[in-house]
């Protein structure tokens, strides 16, 4: 089943900003057409990401403003943290917390913000987050950021540190990519990174990634894991509008700068060259 599918009050709201097509487009023929191609060495156009992520944003300004003062639509986020929609929120002991379910093409995430923005309005603590994962049968969590440390010290270093966590018997592996906040990270620390997460995924169960907000190196990463999985697969277009407007119909504010979006298309062009590579010569 599409993701599309499950959002047809968003995509109302999208349809009556964008106005009907008179040619009678779809949702999917709408979003196809910000499909970018790799072309040998080069992108479609100079000045893409840009102009894709300000669509992107005046889109959604106008869809979030929507869900905060429509009477109608109130039930769909958290009013004191309007990023986190109810109709996906993750519970924790039945009340919902700052986690957000997200369905994508390839895998399904979990989306948070650190540990202790987990609940609204209080401290949240380490045990707390990792019971949470464990409720959600988490088997794969991502950390982009370590100000707050919900692991034990062990003196590992590098630009991906890898470590099993438990809780009540519940074991979780942990990547951990120290990523600056507001921009892109380094190549090789995020094309370690994505390998990694392509040894541990496992489509049968979520994959969580947080920074500290949960929304744009979050949502950054999980656009390019995607978009690295599209690529993997033998595809030579990559859509990461469509992943975007995809993870905002499921969490507000995913992916926050020009720099973050243009990193998603760069590290699907590194992996597109380095298949186009080793593949055998064509006769």
């Amino acid at each position: 089943m599409s993701p599309l599918s499950d959002f047809s009050d968003s995509w109302k709201l999208i349809n009556a900003i964008r106005e009907v097509d008179p040619h009678g487009s779809t949702n999917e023929q709408f979003l196809s057409g910000y499909a970018i191609k790799f072309y040998g060495d080069e992108l479609t156009s100079p000045g893409i990401f840009e102009a894709q992520f300000l669509v992107l944003e005046c889109l959604f300004q106008l869809i979030e403003n929507a869900y905060r003062y429509r009477a109608e639509t109130k039930h769909f986020f958290n009013q004191s943290q309007y990023f986190c929609y109810h109709f996906n929120a993750c519970r924790l002991d039945n009340e919902i917390v700052n986690a957000s379910r997200i369905q994508l093409d390839h895998y399904r995430y979990i989306a948070t913000g650190a540990p202790s923005q987990l609940k609204f309005g209080a401290q949240s603590s380490g045990e707390q987050y990792l019971k949470l994962l464990k409720q959600h049968n988490v088997k794969l969590v991502v950390a982009l950021d370590q100000r707050e440390k919900y692991w034990e010290e062990d003196n590992q270093e590098g630009p991906v540190v890898e470590r099993e966590l438990y809780f009540e018997n519940h074991r979780i592996t942990q990547l951990v990519c120290d990523w600056p906040d507001g921009g892109p990270p380094k190549k090789k620390a995020l094309d370690l990174l994505l390998s990694k997460m392509e040894q541990y995924a496992k489509t049968e169960s979520p994959i969580a990634v947080h920074c500290f907000a949960g929304l744009g190196r979050t949502g950054t990463l999980i656009a390019t894991f995607e978009a690295y999985n599209t690529i993997k697969s033998g595809c030579e277009v990559v859509n990461p509008f469509r992943s975007v407007v995809l993870m905002r119909l499921q969490r507000m504010s995913m992916v926050q700068t020009p720099e973050q979006y243009a990193s998603i298309v760069k590290a699907a062009k590194r992996h597109f060259k380095a298949l186009k590579e080793q593949a055998p010569p064509e006769h």
